[in-house]
């Protein structure tokens, strides 16, 4: 205050602030007085006629009720009124967030956030409702380094997680902080909706033909367990073959990370019956429930006749070179083709190279299933023929082509 230097007193004296809650003064109501006599080296650079000791820097306790205004101040000694330095609102209301509720590995939801009460820089306790009803208790005391970055004068103590038992359906979480001290409030910090059902879940993603049978593959898992389960293969509604769904699905792992990734199902089914096969998946619930299907059923079109095509026949002179590719869906193994010449065999060959187009078709089946041989003719005009000979079940060798040769 210049009237303190102007009687006199050496560099100028400390003055009083005065608080008050609930409005400045004259309006709120008077809390505490301080004088301003800290130093403050940039004040007395600032005004160096009165020195550096006007700094104030106190903790008084914290109003009654969840909110109000804090009015600071500098109280005249002589002459003049009182200044108002500042006012500002404050709150007792803890103040948080619910981040988020998942699935976790096993039986339960997942629920995480932070809370803090203005009160305190204690961790307080949060409580967690699922549809309305009080479902978990939990204390925000584990390290949250970016709440403690926010809000550096309560620390990094205050985050939450805890694990709540869910219902089949919808599941409505909500998370409260819980008061500390002074106010009246237990706000809400947060609700996220979440379906969560108790049986197995997954996907059945591929169906293509492989040697002997037919493949499958997809993935699965039940939430009430972290182990793999097993899955029901059944075709045109028959049970075929049950086995485990624990190979690794980095994907899946991604998608549901409190899972491991060995929750992945690559199989080959074994089965001779042909036409149109519908393939369906269930998986074995291992806790109460049903054993879902997962995924859509899928058709395939499957033959145990040896399949493939006389791609085209050329002739320079005497010399025929006939190439094409042949396969038996019974086996992975190369087969024998026979090629016929004007309705007469005239020689074998193995279909066993390399056909990478055909491994793009059947990928199971490998590319050595090509057939590319050469035989002498007469120089007249033929028909040539090629059949591929059966292998397993399966009782025709059909006919891959034939083409005219002039």
């Amino acid at each position: 205050d210049p009237d303190v230097a102007q009687i006199g007193v050496a560099g100028g004296g400390a003055i009083p602030v005065h608080v008050y809650v609930g409005g400045p003064a004259g309006v709120g109501t008077f809390a505490q007085a301080v004088d301003a006599n800290l130093p403050r080296a940039d004040i007395g650079a600032a005004f160096p006629q009165y020195g550096p000791f006007h700094g104030f820097d106190f903790t008084m306790p914290p109003p009654p009720g969840d909110s109000t205004t804090v009015c600071v101040h500098a109280v005249n000694v002589d002459e003049g009124g009182s200044v108002l330095l500042r006012c500002a609102p404050t709150s007792n209301v803890a103040f948080g967030s619910l981040d988020g509720v998942a699935r976790r590995a096993g039986p339960g939801l997942d629920v995480a956030g932070w809370a803090i009460d203005p009160n305190t820089a204690a961790p307080i306790p949060v409580h967690i409702y699922n549809n309305a009803t009080f479902a978990a208790a939990a204390t925000a005391a584990n390290p949250r380094p970016d709440v403690g970055a926010a809000a550096p004068g309560y620390g990094n103590l205050h985050g939450y997680t805890t694990t709540i038992t869910p219902v089949d359906g919808l599941n409505h979480i909500c998370a409260y902080a819980i008061n500390q001290g002074p106010g009246t409030i237990n706000p809400q910090l947060g609700c996220q909706d979440i379906n969560y059902n108790a049986n197995p879940f997954g996907a059945f993603d591929t169906l293509r033909l492989a040697p002997g049978g037919i493949q499958v593959q997809g993935w699965a898992i039940d939430p009430d367990t972290i182990n793999p389960i097993n899955v029901d293969t059944s075709i045109n509604g028959n049970y075929l073959k049950l086995t485990a769904a624990n190979q690794s699905r980095t994907d899946v792992n991604t998608a549901y990370p409190g899972y491991t990734a060995n929750y992945g199902y690559n199989h080959t089914v074994p089965t001779a019956t042909e036409g149109t096969l519908t393939v369906c998946m269930s998986a074995a619930n291992t806790g109460p429930g049903a054993n879902p299907q997962i995924g859509n059923c899928q058709a395939i079109n499957r033959t145990n006749q040896p399949i493939g095509n006389l791609d085209g026949a050329t002739r320079n002179a005497t010399t025929l070179t006939i190439a094409g590719w042949a396969l038996d869906p019974d086996t992975a193994n190369p087969i024998a083709v026979h090629i016929y010449i004007d309705g007469t065999i005239i020689g074998a060959t193995t279909a066993n190279t390399n056909r990478p187009d055909v491994a793009n078709i059947y990928p199971l089946f490998g590319p050595a299933h090509g057939y590319n041989t050469t035989f002498t003719v007469t120089p007249t005009p033929h028909q040539i023929c090629a059949y591929a000979i059966n292998q397993g079940p399966g009782t025709t060798n059909p006919q891959l082509g034939c083409v005219d040769v002039p």
